[in-house]
């Protein structure tokens, strides 16, 4: 299962009608097999979950001649480092500074 939701720090998922919760990279972690809870069932597993960083409001508001993002090289080396320490990226000042715009979890069940 595939789970698609937006990322705290991303001022999409305060200004959105539609969004009523955010999520870090590891809010799910209470019902996997990664939770140290007793009182919570481990009934899934990760199969991945990844920091997901689109074209935002820094790129967006740089006025170009050509429609090339020029910002691509930068967030796709950005975010392939954040996915690999995301508890770094998340304490530190660099998740406001340059946002991700939703987590990705996909999930299943544990048999």
């Amino acid at each position: 299962m595939e789970i698609r939701v937006p990322f705290y720090a991303n001022f999409q998922a305060l200004t959105h009608v539609q969004h009523r919760h955010f999520f870090s990279y590891g809010t799910l972690d209470l019902i996997t097999e990664k939770s140290a809870e007793t009182y919570a069932p481990n009934l899934w597993k990760y199969k991945e979950r990844k920091l997901v960083f689109k074209r935002g409001a820094v790129s967006s508001k740089i006025k170009s001649k050509s429609k090339i993002d020029i910002f691509y090289p930068l967030r796709l080396i950005f975010a392939q480092i954040s996915n690999k320490f995301p508890s770094l990226y998340q304490e530190s000042f660099l998740v406001y500074l340059y946002p991700a715009s939703e987590v990705i979890y996909e999930i299943e069940p544990i048999k």
